[in-house]
């Protein structure tokens, strides 16, 4: 028959041992849900890719992309009919 303090032991141990086993359930449920938003993710980068050639759009708008003002210049003023002078 086992003591009490035994008892308490093997308890313990038990109760550490589901908490192991809890965590290594969690942890595979996190990795493959990680891994199905990786996939999720690769796939739209593709899509968005080769429907939109959205490297290219970027690219060609940034290239084009000229100032509307030299730096230094103060803005214009713009007069919108039918308001009150400020």
């Amino acid at each position: 028959m086992l003591s009490v303090r035994q008892t308490a032991t093997y308890c313990q141990i038990g109760t550490q041992i589901s908490l192991v086993l809890d965590n290594a359930l969690a942890y595979g449920r996190l990795r493959a849900s990680r891994d199905d938003l990786e996939e999720q993710w690769l796939y739209l980068e593709s899509e968005i890719s080769s429907e939109f050639n959205f490297e290219d759009i970027v690219r060609k708008q940034f290239s084009y992309q000229q100032p509307w003002e030299e730096p230094g210049r103060p803005n214009a003023s713009v007069g919108i009919s039918g308001c009150p002078p400020s």
